[in-house]
């Protein structure tokens, strides 16, 4: 059998396993009910009722997603959130000495192989015939000798650390099929000095160019950016400067980059311009003296913890325009109010009630409020991120009710005044342990 019908055969068994694993029937009639005794003047008995109805099962999960490991093992998640074994899929070595990996439809991946010690490698369009469309994970890590790569036009997506640790390469054009870039995939590549990265690309992960301490960056108003020749300032990567105290982001930005201005604790005012639609995890961490800020209708996505330890921070503005977004009285909202995502550091109101509309409290999204008192939580809310109230030193008392089932990891971690009270009776087993910041509970609240 062919390498890329065995993988179609593998993931059909998979997903009958997983379906035949979890699915249930609907459950039978209850058994009739007892024979009613005999009444008291010799007259018979009324008959027992029939027995309920059982409940009927649950759906079945399905497969969610399908993708490959660093070691070029198969991973499926399934709908309800399980993640099945790796399965160890079947391989071929090129000609050319690099292993190439069968995939769902029909291409295929590409790794390292005898390859590592080369100094250039050409990576092939296709293979027996199909496109290859990805590099894995980890593919070339720790390739040293690696000066020279190429990425024909085939491939759409370059895994985490695909290229991290080669430290002798210098340059790589991205060609413009690739629209996304993995955590770490050139990190530590302490020569590279050049990185060409196209308009397609619509994600760049976390480290991505961490510790490529050669590279030469586009400069424009105290940002450092990369990108191509027909737009240079694509994605801003860092500030020039931890010191700076403003910047104007260029109006054909489209990234701004993971922990892009981390640590600026000078910079008072920042002007995003609506080129934008990536706001990284982190990228305004720890500007303390940052005030406002405004998010332009282009922005999409914006990372966790984005404004993590503006203490200075009063309000968000979204523009009114934007689809994914929106601001009341300063605090940040997904568009449709269901997720609160950040609520301003320095907002001076003691008391804050969370919207009706509000199911979800996102990581951090409270995180070192100070001046809050109190916050009550409605009905509505299912879900409280980690660490999202986390360093509300001031926080005196919190109600949860019994709606919430899920809550993250030390979501009170440093709300050194607060007792927690808890409208259920016990912990429910979504929670984790640690989620109290080893605060006091009172479980069964009744107000």
């Amino acid at each position: 059998m062919k390498t890329v019908s065995k993988i179609i055969a593998i993931l059909l068994c998979l997903a009958m396993m997983a379906g035949a694993l979890v699915a249930c029937e609907p459950g039978e009639t209850g058994p009739q009910g007892p024979q009613g005794i005999q009444g008291a003047q010799g007259e018979s008995g009324a008959d027992g009722k029939d027995g309920t109805d059982g409940k009927d099962g649950k759906d079945g999960a399905t497969i969610a997603s399908v993708r490959y490991d660093e070691y070029g093992r198969l991973i499926i998640t399934l709908t309800d959130g399980t993640i099945l074994d790796p399965v160890e899929m079947p391989k071929d070595v090129g000609t050319d000495g690099l292993e190439y990996y069968p995939l769902p439809d029909g291409t295929y991946a590409v790794s390292m192989g005898t390859t590592k010690y080369l100094e250039k490698i050409e990576i092939r369009a296709y293979h027996n015939g199909k496109a290859v469309t990805q590099i894995l994970p980890s593919a070339f890590l720790g390739a040293v000798n690696l000066k020279e790569i190429s990425i024909p036009d085939s491939v759409t997506s370059i895994g985490n650390n695909a290229f991290s640790g080669c430290t002798r390469l210098t340059s790589v054009t991205i060609p413009d099929s690739v629209t996304s870039i993995g955590n770490g995939a050139f990190s530590d590549c302490t020569s590279l000095t050049s990185i060409v990265i196209p308009d397609n690309v619509t994600s760049i992960e976390d480290w991505a160019f961490r510790d490529c301490t050669s590279l030469q960056y586009n400069t424009y108003d105290k940002g450092l950016y990369l990108g191509n020749e027909e737009n240079p300032y694509l994605v801003l990567v860092k500030a020039s400067s931890n010191s700076i105290t403003s910047c104007t982001i260029h109006e054909n930005t489209k990234f701004i980059h993971f922990f892009a201005f981390y640590g600026c604790t000078s910079l008072e005012s920042i002007v995003i311009p609506d080129s934008v639609t990536s706001i990284g995890n982190y990228a305004f961490g720890g500007c303390s003296s940052l005030t406002s800020v405004t998010i332009p209708a282009s922005v999409t996505s914006i990372g966790d913890c984005a404004f993590g330890g503006c203490s200075s921070l009063t309000s968000i503005t979204v523009d009114a325009n934007n689809k994914t977004y929106m601001s009341k009285d300063g605090v940040l909202y997904s568009k449709d109010g269901a997720t609160l995502i950040c609520y301003p550091a320095r907002k001076t109101a003691t008391h804050f009630t969370i919207p009706d509309s509000v199911t979800s409290i996102g990581e951090y999204a409270f995180r070192d409020c100070t001046s809050l008192t109190s916050v009550t939580i409605g009905n509505s809310v299912t879900s409280i991120g980690e660490e999202a109230f986390c360093g509300c030193t001031s926080l005196t008392s919190i109600v949860i009710p019994d709606s919430v089932t899920s809550i993250g990891n030390r979501a009170f971690d440093g709300c050194t005044s607060l007792t927690i009270y808890c409208e259920a009776a016990f912990q429910p087993s979504g929670w984790p342990l640690n989620w109290d910041g080893s605060r006091p509970v009172v479980w069964g609240y009744t107000g």
